[in-house]
């Protein structure tokens, strides 16, 4: 089953990530309203917390041959943003994407 769950996951960060900068900038705005949240703060930790659940999912899904896997695709999923019309790729965010995959990793460990 979590093979399953960190699959979805994988495929709606992926969309999420690689959606038109326009259009992302929409919906950031909109749901940084909805929730009171600076677009800014909203947008960054968002790296950290996709990837923290991303790791966590996979770990407990596919073993610990997962972790290698999901760093690998924090890079692959930031440097292939300037494919994508309106995004590009940055170092930061890539740090952040990191930052979740560690902290993904403590949590699985710690369950």
């Amino acid at each position: 089953m979590m093979k399953l769950v960190s699959l979805t996951w994988l495929i709606l960060i992926t969309i999420l990530s690689h959606t038109p900068g326009d259009k992302s900038s929409e919906e950031s705005r909109w749901l940084s309203k909805l929730i009171l949240v600076d677009e800014g703060l909203l947008r960054k930790s968002a790296h950290v917390v996709c990837f923290t659940v991303l790791m966590a999912f996979s770990l407990c899904g596919w073993g610990k041959w997962a972790g290698i896997c999901v760093l690998a695709w924090s890079v692959i999923d930031e440097y292939s943003k300037p494919l994508v019309t309106g995004r590009h790729a940055d170092v930061r965010d890539w740090l952040l994407n990191v930052a979740g995959c560690i902290l993904g990793y403590g949590v699985w460990f710690f369950l």
